[in-house]
């Protein structure tokens, strides 16, 4: 992400879309961000998705290759069959509810109602969704604009891990760096 976000920055297309697209190959949620691409201000939107494509495409083949066509369909039965995991805990829409209304490790729900954990769900995923069409329609920060994509993403995902929280840290960071490169010209 931080390729992708630098890419963007600095104009150079080949550097946000591969950012991007490296990020998915090495674990694929990060090819929801691509979204981010499409946002209304976007600059040199077809050559940083043609850049990202074109890695993707080089990855998937060399998979190819390498593993054949067995093994590429295999990761990816492993992939979709993943969120099937009885000791998680989802830090995401889809585990919203249940963590509410339904019976999760970790949990204890205010009262059982599968209904009302689907219900539940529904609600902050469409809230979650919501911000990201802002997000991507209303114009503002490049880098900032990446961040949120990115914890959209999250959000939204089947399975989430504990460990994808870190996700929230970039704003704080990125806060800092502003106010640092106000204060000294030209470190960046």
């Amino acid at each position: 992400f931080a390729l992708a976000g630098w890419g963007s920055a600095r104009q150079r297309p080949s550097a946000a879309g591969g950012g991007i697209a490296l990020a998915g190959l090495i674990k694929t949620w990060p090819g929801l961000v691509a979204m981010w691409f499409f946002r209304r201000e976007a600059s040199q939107r077809l050559p940083t998705v043609l850049w990202a494509l074109a890695i993707v495409v080089a990855g998937v083949g060399s998979s190819l290759a390498r593993f054949g066509l067995d093994g590429v369909v295999g990761w990816a039965a492993a992939v979709v069959d993943a969120h099937r995991q009885p000791d998680l805990i989802l830090f995401s829409a889809m585990g919203f509810g249940d963590h509410l209304f339904g019976s999760t490790p970790g949990t204890i729900a205010l009262i059982h109602s599968p209904a009302a954990a689907w219900a539940a769900s529904i609600a902050y995923g469409l809230v979650v969704l919501t911000l990201l069409a802002l997000v991507l329609l209303r114009p503002g920060e490049p880098i900032l604009a990446l961040w949120h994509t990115m914890l959209a993403c999250v959000l939204i995902l089947p399975v989430s891990h504990a460990t994808y929280q870190i996700n929230g840290v970039p704003p704080v960071s990125y806060t800092h760096l502003d106010v640092y490169k106000r204060q000294v010209p030209g470190w960046c």
